[in-house]
């Protein structure tokens, strides 16, 4: 597995002392009035984790250019509607380097995680060679440029791979792996004897910005998100590596 970030470190600690143990106190060795005993116990529950990543197929590009002049003068921002000619010149310029016309995804009513108040309009579309994708930004800059184009102010781009759902399968594989290991050892701890799983639960994962999706759901959620930071942080996302995670919770029957 590979390191791990500092957030899933700190979840897997809080699960080594977070351990869901309920015994019947017949397990325990307390003995209640008209209570058999069994010698049985309900269970264990453990978190695991687990993920897979592979070089990246393709890239989802978001290219803003916003139409709110950012040099506020004394009033402040002022409202500044987008340029449709404009806009379509970007997109001319787009088609002429390679990009086919209908997979560009333009919105001249979109958001933009660094500039605001008003729209910025944003033109969505997939690259297919990612490891060429800075070369393309910068031969599209110089193309805009030698025709006196518009300047695209931010690109944002999320890597992908085309078979996302074996990763996330290998993801599933080492994180179920993880948390039979992690009950076995507090099983052993605690004396008692481990059984079958019972229940299993994937686990959002909390970050600053709120609760996250995990797997292959993560990274179509990144790819339509205004904030990709919020999703996914850089060395889970490069065209060299493509992470899928898992994050699951496991319980497991107990016998004392």
């Amino acid at each position: 597995m590979k390191q791990q970030s500092l957030f899933t470190r700190a979840l897997t600690l809080i699960g080594a002392f977070a351990l869901v143990l309920t015994l019947s106190p017949t397990a325990l060795g307390q003995s209640q009035p008209g209570v058999a005993a069994s010698g049985a116990a309900s269970g264990i529950t453990v978190f695991g984790y687990g993920d897979a990543s592979a070089p990246a197929d393709l890239a989802h590009v978001t290219l803003t250019y916003p139409s709110t002049n950012m040099s506020y003068g004394p009033e402040g921002p002022k409202f500044e509607p987008v340029d449709e000619e404009e806009v379509a010149q970007i997109v001319e310029i787009l088609v002429a380097n390679g990009v086919t016309s209908d997979t560009l995804n333009v919105n001249i009513f979109g958001r933009s995680g660094y500039y605001g108040p008003g729209p910025a309009m944003t033109i969505d579309f997939p690259y297919a060679e990612p490891a060429n994708l800075n070369n393309f930004l910068a031969t599209l800059q110089e193309a805009l440029d030698d025709e006196r184009a518009p300047t695209i102010q931010q690109v944002t781009a999320v890597f992908l791979v085309e078979d996302c759902t074996t990763l996330e399968a290998q993801a599933w594989q080492q994180a179920l792996s993880n948390a039979e290991e992690r009950a076995t050892a507090a099983a052993g701890l605690m004396q008692v004897t481990l059984g079958e799983l019972t229940s299993i639960a994937e686990m959002s994962v909390a970050s600053p910005y709120g609760q996250s999706v995990s797997g292959c759901a993560k990274l179509e959620a990144a790819s339509h998100a205004v904030d990709i930071g919020s999703f996914l942080s850089n060395s889970q996302n490069s065209a060299d590596t493509v992470e899928v995670s898992i994050n699951l919770q496991a319980t497991y029957a107990i016998t004392r």
